[in-house]
């Protein structure tokens, strides 16, 4: 809404012509809450369905696989409108974008977690002695 005044996800379709950086972000981001490998969202459904069913609780890694499914049918068809459909003709409200306070968190928080991704042992290593009994 910063950029382009549009509130609903239906106004979006179009949006990754003339915004390829927010949309692809949008498109991992996705795929990520999706559970699509080797994403971040993809270890803790793996570390859920084997938790579940190393307990005996199919049931659970079930809906665990349900929910991954559930959540890209949400998010996968904006995401696929949005980079691949027609651009609308006036797709800003703010020519000028959007601001520092929008993109700034957003970039920093994206850079954190690939930061962690790449520094996990590291992290487990400086954290593990705080987190034992």
């Amino acid at each position: 809404e910063a950029t382009t005044g549009r509130t609903k996800a239906s106004e979006l379709s179009g949006l990754g012509q003339r915004m390829p950086w927010a949309f692809a972000a949008f498109a991992f981001a996705a795929l990520s809450l999706a559970g699509a490998p080797p994403l971040a969202g993809a270890w803790s459904l793996m570390w859920l369905i084997a938790s579940a069913a190393k307990a005996g609780l199919f049931w659970a890694a079930g809906l665990a696989v349900l929910s991954a499914l559930l959540t890209f049918a949400a998010f996968g068809p904006i995401a696929l409108k949005g980079l691949f459909a027609k651009a609308p003709e006036h797709p800003f409200d703010r020519p000028d974008a959007a601001s520092a306070f929008v993109i700034a968190p957003t970039a920093l928080a994206g850079l954190v977690t690939l930061l962690v991704l790449f520094f996990a042992d590291a992290l487990a290593r400086f954290l593990g002695p705080g987190l034992s009994p």
